[in-house]
């Protein structure tokens, strides 16, 4: 797993505590508008993998989360 916001590319662990399912280290930002949101939307949208298959051909290999 890793931090489509965070330019390092550093491998992060899915870990699980008596509250749930977490990731640490993730990249925090602070948005004060929509238009702020927008732009990390997009910059992690274009971090994420793609690659043909023989059904699509710019397939997403990766699933992404975005939390507000």
């Amino acid at each position: 797993m890793r931090d489509l916001l965070d330019s390092t590319n550093k491998v992060l662990s899915i870990k699980e505590n008596k509250f749930g399912i977490y990731c640490d280290n993730l990249k925090l930002f602070e948005v004060n508008s929509e238009l702020e949101t927008y732009k990390y939307l997009e910059l992690g949208g274009s971090q994420r993998a793609t690659s043909a298959t023989l059904m699509n051909e710019s397939s997403s290999r990766s699933h992404a989360i975005f939390t507000i």
